[in-house]
């Protein structure tokens, strides 16, 4: 009898053995089937950054493009301001020299020409 029950034991054990090793099987490949998902996600979301990264490169490029001619308006600005003032300062001396002509016009009008008559301004 203790034969039986040895052979009845070492059958159980073997049948929960098998049982277990087909849960553990079932896991793994549960396991590897998540492994497998995270891997495609894991490699989309790497594409992903790489499509930004390529993006913010871009922006970064076109914002300082924009900033160096946004630069150069300015420098064009600066200097047509320059010579708007240099223009105003020699029209304010031409103003200057006009405004003195006349005056010297009218004075000379106010005392009379040739003929010695004066006029009224």
């Amino acid at each position: 009898m203790d034969v039986e029950r040895t052979m009845q034991f070492i059958l159980e054990m073997q049948a929960r053995h098998e049982t277990a090793h087909a849960e553990y099987e079932a896991a793994h490949a549960r396991n590897e089937a998540a492994h497998a998902k995270y891997e495609a996600a894991f490699a989309e979301n790497e594409a992903r950054s790489a499509r930004m990264d390529r993006r913010i490169d871009r922006l970064a490029r076109l914002g300082m493009r924009a900033l160096e001619e946004q630069g150069n308006r300015i420098n064009i600005l600066i200097a047509s301001q320059a010579e708007l003032q240099q223009s105003l300062r020699e029209l304010s001396e031409a103003q200057k020299v006009t405004e003195t002509k006349m005056q010297a016009w009218f004075d000379s009008m106010r005392k009379g020409g040739n003929g010695g008559t004066t006029h009224e301004l």
